[in-house]
């Protein structure tokens, strides 16, 4: 089983230590973080993530803002959005940005994450 990059982009240090703890469990994923979404950026020009999980709502650059930016600087970027909101609000926006999906941060779980994740994943191979 190969290892994951997944980046994780949230404001709240909370939300990030619960998310990387999430992708800890599965036992799969090397995990990196970002307080925003132009740290992000730097992380990105420097080194591939093979996932980003973006929280929407974050001061300076919304998430939807920030998967535009990191599919331009690298073109096929997996971005899944990562929302308090309510997905469905989101849907149009966030097709039009790129995002790969939506998910619900009241229904984060281990086994949620890695199947979107997989899933982004195979979609992108295909």
């Amino acid at each position: 089983m190969s290892i994951t990059s997944v980046l994780i982009i949230d404001d709240s240090p909370t939300d990030l230590m619960i998310l990387s703890a999430l992708l800890d469990l599965c036992d799969r994923y090397e995990v990196m973080q970002a307080p925003d979404g132009s740290a992000a950026l730097k992380i990105l020009a420097n080194r591939e993530a093979d996932v980003c999980l973006v929280d929407f709502d974050m001061p300076g650059m919304t998430g939807l803002e920030f998967t535009i930016e990191a599919r331009s600087l690298r073109p096929g970027q997996c971005c899944i959005l990562v929302t308090g909101a309510s997905p469905a609000d989101l849907a149009a926006a966030a097709e039009e940005a790129g995002v790969h999906t939506i998910i619900s941060k009241a229904s984060l779980s281990p086994h949620l994450l890695d199947g979107t994740i997989q899933a982004a994943i195979g979609a992108r191979v295909q």
